[in-house]
């Protein structure tokens, strides 16, 4: 019997069902240990059950997709570099379900944690109940990219600063790494597709406002990703130099069609 043997197709030409069948095909193959395939399982199977009914846009005149493309994207593209730390690609999986999920998170699956009923934010007892479940070092990382609630515009750089001061201080077996190598990957894929989200010829504030936000941003991870002698990191550190170009286009392209005469 012959086997099939399938290319590698770019990631964002999967949808969220190719999406798995390659997570679970790469981490047999990359993760030795059957607890670590057990853990990315586990995570990415609780990051789809969480997610489940949030979409997020994918093209301005194309229907909306699953939410749990992003964050499988993102833990399929940190593989791909060669990151075969469980912890980290855990992170990656469940890297916004705190943020997004907190409160099912709660009241669902923490219900019955020690900490349950002791005051705990939603957001603390979700990551309380993730350390449990998963290790400490997951929850730390998706801890260190998740926002709080009451987070406004004004935070989102320095908090992306500090995080790569401390990747750059505390080095790659921190979980400040972790969460940096997490962010880059989740840049990406969030910067990656905006010149995606666009209809030419279309004023799109929102996609402006996005790019403007992401450049700042990137600079900030690819040059401390940059200084690093880690492979993974350097490679993230090249992809986003080219995201960043792209986003720099097209906040150019954006801003030549809004104020054109010709828009009108």
């Amino acid at each position: 019997m012959t086997l099939i043997t399938f290319h590698r197709l770019p990631l964002k030409e999967m949808d969220p069902a190719m999406l798995s069948f390659e997570l679970t095909r790469e981490a047999n193959f990359c993760f030795a240990s059957a607890d670590d395939r057990r853990m990315i399982t586990d995570a990415a199977m609780l990051a789809t059950h969480l997610h489940r009914g949030q979409t997020r846009r994918v093209r301005a005149n194309m229907p909306r997709v699953p939410y749990i493309e992003h964050p499988l994207r993102v833990a399929m593209r940190l593989i791909r570099q060669g990151c075969f730390d469980a912890d980290t690609i855990c992170a990656a999986l469940l890297h916004d379900v705190v943020e997004d999920c907190a409160r099912e998170i709660a009241v669902v699956f923490a219900r019955a944690h020690p900490l349950a009923g002791t005051g705990l934010t939603e957001a603390a007892l979700s990551l309380a109940w993730i350390e449990r479940e998963f290790t400490s070092r997951v929850a730390a990382a998706v801890a260190l990219v998740s926002n709080a609630p009451d987070v406004t515009p004004a935070d989102y750089l320095p908090k992306i600063t500090e995080l790569a001061r401390l990747a750059e201080r505390n080095g790659e077996a921190s979980d400040a790494f972790r969460a940096l190598l997490v962010k880059a990957s989740d840049l990406i894929d969030n910067a990656g597709s905006l010149g995606h989200q666009h209809s030419p010829g279309v004023n799109d504030t929102q996609t402006l406002r996005l790019a403007k936000k992401y450049i700042p941003v990137i600079k900030i991870v690819r040059k401390s990703l940059g200084r690093s002698a880690n492979p993974v990191a350097l490679r993230a550190a090249s992809a986003l130099i080219d995201v960043e170009r792209s986003v720099a286009r097209l906040v150019g392209r954006i801003e030549f069609e809004g104020s054109s005469p010709l828009k009108n």
